[in-house]
Parts: structure tokens; sequence; C-alpha cells
């Protein structure tokens, strides 16, 4: 009997062709045909897979295949994993003082912050990953820093709402470069980059360590894996230089290298970290040309890089490598120098090498001669660094390791390392040498017979930021001139040519222009107005001049373009870019300009225009509703006590002031519409789209809005607070719980299922069953493994109860008044105006000159 599917499977060619011209023959053979590339590619019936899944025995197969429970929604966080969950904390400045000399930050509580400390600070946009940093200093706010300064006469504790904070920032991989999926979410680089922020951006500590210090700062590695707001970092980035630096500490330096060097021991001393280029072989270019080691024996030279003529660090490719013995040599160091590297192929050997193939006993003698002088020569460098470090090391000089973090020692100090031992000398930023070369440098002096030398010859006459390429405005010689005949010139000039020439009297070139003419006429009033009648023109002036057809043009441009003037610039095609700046910046605050610019729909203030009339004039009228305090109020002491609420977290939404809008907020990662606080992510919704959607919101219900239902509003976009935990400290997406399993298992399906009934075993919701090197291994961050898991438990015990799902809505629900608590604080904004905070400064210091010994 024939097969079926035979007929799906490729025939021999006939040698002469028969046509059935059945229908039902046709169809018949069309069904087989298609069973059998289904049954091929794995897409038999789904009842049968569906059996042959339930035949394969998986306990919780149904757990899977359950479509009416959700997998995304927020897990209850166990008792023990709350302690850390907190992502968003507060220096509350109201009571809490800095002492100067400590450099720490005290409240009633104790000390809450101190210089080196590391921690979050809210960015901007704050929509972004904290930025994460180490406190360098606390610095006095420049409006205050002289009070301040008498001040610390008499005590060192300062109310800390007069200082800022001095940053150095760590950088995320995000902010290097774009791709970073196959990076860890705990790594960071360290930077050369300060910055001066409020303190108010402070948004909690963090751990940022140096990845050799772990060991001896953590319990154990796997930290680095799984503790809360842990980050490690191995190298430096230099925004300038765009390049990458390896880092050492220098304890560890001491300690793995060599500890009783007492070079090693003085850089402990001196810095925390050093710093070299990437690749560059610290490690062993100490033990080679500076630490005295007789155990060190190595033989192979293939790393060193270290010209044998001018003693410095080869780089780049201008430099030569034996292929004998590895020796380098720079191109321009050589006799006669070389423009560029030999073809390849084309083997290089050094002059010691030739002589030892040469074989005479004079020529291997010689070599013998120039490697002992060569040993001599590193012998003596070492001995001559190290007694120079123990010398300042027994001297007892004031040691400052809290001027530099970071010391650059990399390959440009190579021959300059006594440098180091300079108590005065700090090197915070890396060496940038020039550029040495045949592609930057001129070579036609190469060729001596050619060449003759020519003394510079500057062409110009004049010397640009000179007194000869300078030329004065106006100065005035008051024995000449006094200040009132100044000004009744000026104001002459102003109520004579200034509407003759239809231009602002103020304008910067009109009174340049009258000053100049005075002082060259030797302030002599009627001469200088009788040059004025002619000089001042517009033309002299360079104001720009436009006639009524390019107005024209120039009034249709900003009605389509707006503020763009470079495209502006093109509608009026016979005056200059320059012309029309200048023309656009007189001509918006003439009427015609408040009526088209006004008008322009691009303009911010103009958004409220794309709404219903009648929300415009209700939102009009609510704010001519809106009036400040009066002077009288302002003064009186009932006003002076009342203490405001200001929200101080500007990283999240006020929800509790958009009472309609917190039931449309979206989250922008997972999708879910209920989280106890929502926050402002970028790409989501800004304040202007929530004060649009909230007025939107506020139409009387039963009507439409633009032909649409009320409850279809469209969501705003934010993050849950679950989606924010991970995003601000971290960086890191949310995934759906399956797709990380997924990832930890390299989506091997059996490894998956095993896994999945492990963690779904486990009772004890505190217990993780994911290994915490291999979520190290697959770069997935511990808190996505930690929410995957607590969802896919809490999920198992919803499909057991259905209905038990709108608890975990109203747990949500239930915790937003008390997060929303602390982000909510007590305000008195007159305590922080800038002339009530002066006044205070100022009896602190009646108080203490009137007390010296309080």
């Amino acid at each position: 009997m024939a097969n079926p599917y035979d007929a799906a499977l490729p025939k021999k060619r006939a040698a002469s062709r028969t046509v059935n011209y059945s229908e039902s023959d046709a169809d018949a053979e069309l069904s087989l045909r298609l069973e059998a590339l289904e049954k091929r590619n794995g897409l038999g019936d789904t009842k049968v897979k569906k059996a042959k899944r339930e035949d394969s025995g998986y306990r919780y197969q149904a757990f899977l295949d359950d479509k009416m429970t959700s997998w995304n929604f927020v897990p209850n966080l166990p008792p023990s994993f709350r302690k850390t969950s907190r992502f968003s904390n507060f220096i509350e400045l109201e009571g809490s003082t800095v002492n100067v000399q400590r450099q720490c930050l005290f409240s009633t509580e104790g000390e809450i912050l101190k210089v080196d400390d590391t921690i979050y600070m809210v960015s901007e946009p704050p929509g972004e990953p904290y930025y994460i940093g180490r406190v360098v200093e606390f610095l006095c706010r420049p409006e205050f820093r002289h009070l301040v300064k008498e001040l610390m006469k008499y005590t060192a504790e300062i109310p800390s709402k007069y200082f800022e904070l001095k940053m150095n920032w760590y950088y995320r991989p995000r902010d290097i470069h774009n791709h970073t999926k196959n990076v860890s979410s705990r790594l960071v680089y360290a930077s050369l980059h300060h910055d001066i922020c409020p303190i108010t951006s402070y948004r909690g500590k963090c751990t940022v360590i140096h990845k050799n210090e772990a060991p001896g700062t953590l319990h154990s590695q796997l930290e680095l894996i799984t503790k809360d707001n842990v980050f490690y970092y191995d190298q430096l980035y230099d925004r300038h230089t765009l390049k990458y630096y390896d880092v050492y500490p220098t304890d560890t330096l001491l300690n793995r290298v060599d500890s009783k060097s007492p070079f090693l021991y003085y850089l402990f001393k001196r810095f925390y970290h050093v710093y070299v280029e990437e690749g560059y072989p610290f490690h062993k270019v100490l033990k080679r040309y500076f630490l005295i080691d007789d155990n060190n024996l190595e033989t192979d030279n293939s790393w060193d890089n270290r010209c044998t003529t001018c003693k410095e660090w080869c780089n780049n490719s201008q430099f030569l490598k034996c292929d004998e013995c590895d020796c380098a040599v720079h191109l321009s160091c050589m006799n006669p120098p070389l423009t560029r590297k030999p073809n390849k192929g084309v083997i290089w050997l050094c002059y010691l090498c030739l002589s030892r193939q040469e074989g005479s006993s004079e020529a291997l003698h010689e070599v013998e001669r120039e490697e002992k002088t060569m040993r001599s020569l590193i012998l003596e460098e070492k001995r001559r660094l190290n007694h120079l470090a123990n010398s300042r090391v027994q001297e007892k000089l004031p040691i400052k390791r809290e001027s530099a973090w970071y010391q650059y020692v990399g390959q440009h100090m190579i021959c300059s390392m006594e440098d180091l031992l300079d108590t005065d000398l700090l090197l915070p930023y890396p060496f940038k040498t020039s550029r040495i070369g045949p592609k930057y440098q001129w070579s036609g002096c190469n060729d001596q017979e050619n060449w003759h030398e020519m003394p510079y010859q500057n062409q110009q006459s004049d010397n640009r930021g000179t007194s000869t390429s300078a030329e004065l405005n106006w100065k005035l010689d008051e024995s000449k001139i006094s200040a009132e005949e100044l000004e009744a010139y000026v104001s002459h000039c102003k109520q004579e040519f200034a509407p003759r020439l239809e231009m602002i009297p103020e304008s910067c070139n009109f009174l340049d222009m009258i000053l100049k003419i005075l002082m060259l006429c030797d302030y002599d009033e009627s001469s200088a107005l009788n040059i004025c009648e002619t000089d001042l023109t517009r033309i002299n002036l360079k104001e720009p001049t436009f006639t009524p057809e390019e107005i024209h043009q120039f009034e249709e441009g900003v009605a389509k373009y707006g503020s763009e003037l470079n495209h502006v610039s093109d509608c009026v095609p016979t005056q200059s870019l320059s012309m029309v700046v200048r023309y656009y910046y007189q001509w918006k605050k003439t009427p015609s300009g408040r009526e088209i610019w006004g008008n322009f729909k691009g303009r911010s203030k103009n958004k409220l225009s794309k709404m219903p009339k009648d929300i415009r004039e209700s939102t009009h009228r609510k704010s001519l509703r809106e009036r400040k305090l009066t002077k009288l109020a302002k003064e009186s002491s009932a006003c002076n006590f009342q203490r405001q609420s200001r929200f101080i977290d500007e990283s999240c939404f006020d929800i509790e002031n958009m009472p309609i809008l917190k039931n449309y907020f979206r989250c922008l990662f997972c999708l879910i519409d209920f989280s106890p606080m929502w926050y402002k992510v970028t790409d989501g919704f800004d304040e202007d789209d929530i004060e649009a959607q909230q007025n939107l919101a506020q139409r009387p219900p039963g009507r439409a809005i633009n032909g649409r239902p009320k409850n279809n509003l469209e969501k705003v976009d934010a993050l849950c607070i679950r989606c924010a935990r991970l995003w601000r400290r971290y960086g890191v997406r949310w995934e759906p719980p399956l797709e990380v399993l997924k990832r930890l298992n390299n989506n091997n399906n059996s490894s998956f299922l095993n896994s999945l009934a492990a963690i779904l075993d486990e009772t004890n919701m505190n217990i993780l069953k994911t290994e915490p090197q291999q979520a190290g291994d697959k770069l997935v961050e511990w808190e996505l493994v930690q929410d995957a898991e607590l969802l896919a438990r809490q999920r198992l015990a919803l499909t057991h109860e259905p209905g038990s799902f709108s608890k975990y809505k109203r747990h949500s629900a239930s915790n937003r008044s008390r997060l929303y608590k602390m982000v909510k604080r007590p305000y008195d904004s007159e305590s922080y105006r800038t002339e009530n905070m002066i006044k205070e400064l100022e009896n602190m210091l009646a108080e203490h000159a009137g007390n010296p010994y309080r």
C-alpha cells in the first residue's frame, strides 16, 4: 500500500507528463501535502500538542497554561526585602548642621553624611536613573561665604542650608555608550568630573568599591551581585580624552605586589588610587624597573614597549620591535630616523641581535657589555627611587591623602616616577603628549641636501590681541567733561537722533558710536554733535534695515517656522542670517511681532489653545482667582508662623493633587495601571501634559471629549514603584518573569522547567532558589531575579484563589498615603529667602561675637 505522505516528497522527473483534471483529487492531494508540511515543521493539531504536554507529567503545566491570571503585578515584598527596598530618601535640612572642620552633616539623630560617602543624586531630567557620586567637600554657597567665614571663627557647626555638595561622579555604562546589554548593571566607571550640587538632590546612600577591594569590604564576592545599592569599578573614563584607564588601589598594590617596598608604601600613604592607560602592564613595569625584587626572574620581554634608546614608553604604531629579542625602538629614535614602518613580512633585528648573529668574539663582547650596562642602569634607578622614597617616609611630612583621589602614573611617567615623591606634585589628570610622526609633523627637514634654514617672519603687520589691533571705544576723562555734561550729551543724542534713525535709544551700537565720537572730539560736545549729524546712519551703525517686501517675507517665515531663524533666513534671501537674527529680537516687541509670534502654535504657552473653548476659559478664570499675599499679610506674625507643606520629590508625581488623573496612570515599562506611587520617566508625560489631561478629565460626566467618551482618556505614561526601583538605582528596565528565567537557563526548556519547579516548590518567600553566580554570569540584575521568583510564587497562590487579585490593588492603594507622607514635608518658604537667610546669619554672628565663650 502506498504511503499517502509520499505525495509531499519530491519525485523523479518522468519521461512523459500525464495531467489529471479531477478537482476532488487535486484538493485531496493538497490537503495531504499541507498535513505533511505541518507535521514536518511541528505544527500539528493544537489539541494533540496540549495532550502531549499533559502527558509529559510536568506538575505545573496547568499553571503555565492558565491565561486568566496575570503575570504582571507588583508583588508584595517579604519583610527581609523591605529593609533595602526604599530607593528615594531625603535629608531634612531643618535642624541639621555641617561641621566644617570634620566635613560631616549632622542632625538630631546623629551623623547623616560625610566626605567620601557615595550617594545617589536626583538626575536631570528627573526621569533618568540616579546619578552616583562621591562627596568631595561641603562648600558654602557663594552668597553667604563672607558671613560664614566670619562665623567659623566662633563655631564649626553651621546650618546645612548654607552649604552645597561638591561631587565626584561615577559614570554608568549607559552614560558613555548606547549598547549596554552585555554589561552588568552594577558596573560603573570612575571619573575626574566634579560638580556643585544642592544637598536637597540627595536620594540615599550606596556603596561603590573597586573590584579588587571587594574581598576586604564585603563578606563575599557574591555580594557584588546580590547586595542592594552596591556597585563596583575597575576603570576610569575621561570625558575629555574619551579614553578608559585602569585603576589600582594603592593598598592592594602594597599588599599584592611588594609589601616591603618603600615606594609603594609612600604611594599608599599619599594617594587612594593610581591609574594608567588601558592595557598598560603596570604590575610588570613596577617589578622590572622600580621595585627591588631578587625573585624577579622573568625573561619574557614581549610586553615591554619601553624604548631602548630614549627610555620612554612606545605607544601607537610609531615603533618597531625586534623579531628576535622583542626590544622596542621608536621610529624617530633610529639612526637614520624612519618615517613609517617597513612593509609586512620584513624582518627587523636590533643592533645587539645582529651582533649575536655575527658571532665574532668582539661582537659578543660588545653585546655582553651593553646588556651589563643596561642592567646596571635599571638597578641604579631602582635603588635611587627606593632610597628617596624611604627618606620621604622617615621625614614624617604631612601627607595629604584627601588632596587627590586619583593620581596618574601611566606610560608617560615611566621616566619621571621620582616626581611622585614630591609632596607638592599632584597629577589628577592624564597626560596627553604631542602627536609625533609624519601624519602630524612636517617631514621636509629630513632631506638635508635640499633643506635650508629659513627664519620665521610674521607676514601680518598687526598682532591680534595687542594694542595695535584693539581699538578703544570709550574712556572717561573727568578733567575734560563732568558726569552732568556727559549725561546731558547722551540725553540730547537719544532725543535728537534715535527717533530719526528709528532705533531704540538704549541700543548698544547707538550708545557706543555717540560715546566714541565724543572721545575722538576730545570731549567737545558741540563738535561731537556736528559729526553725529552726518555720521549717524543705520548703515554705519550696521543696523538691520528691511524693505516692506523683506518684512513681508520675514513675517511669513516666522508665522511658519516660529523662532527657528535658520529657516526664517531662507525666506529672506536678500538679508544675511546675522541681520535676520538682530531684526527678529527688535521686531518681536512690536505690535506686529506680538500678534504673529504671540499666536504661533509652537509656543509652550499656546498649548491650552488646543483645548476646547470652555476649558480655556475656566483655566483662565482659575488663574485670575489666584492672588499673591499682600504686603500686610506677609509682615503679619500669623503668616510668618504659618508653615506650608511642600512636595519635595521632583522625580515623582504629586498624585494627591491629581485625584482625577491618578486612575489614568500606566507604567511605561511593564504597562500595569495600579501602583501606590507614580514616578516620572523620560519619554513619559511632563507637568504640562498632566495639566492638560487634568483639565480634560474635569469635564462634567456624560459629555464626550473630541468625539470620545470620558472613560477613553489616553493613559499617562509614568513608572510604577517596582519599575522605578529598578530604573532609578540600576538603570534596568523590567522584564517579564518567564523571560528572566529563560535568560538564566540559556533558553533551555528543560532547565527552565526544572528551575521554575524549584521556585514554586519553595514556600518560604525569603529564600531565592536562583544561584547568584548564575545571575552574574548571565548579566541579569539580582532584583529582576527577585521580582521574577516572587511573581511566580504569588501568581501560583492567585491561581488557587482567583478573587484575591483585587487584594493586591487594595494593598497598593493602602500604601499610597504612607508613602505620600514621606515626600510631603512642612516647609517655611520665608526662611529660605536669601535676605532672610542673611539676616539669620548676621544674628548668629552677633550672638557669638557678643558672647565669645559661648
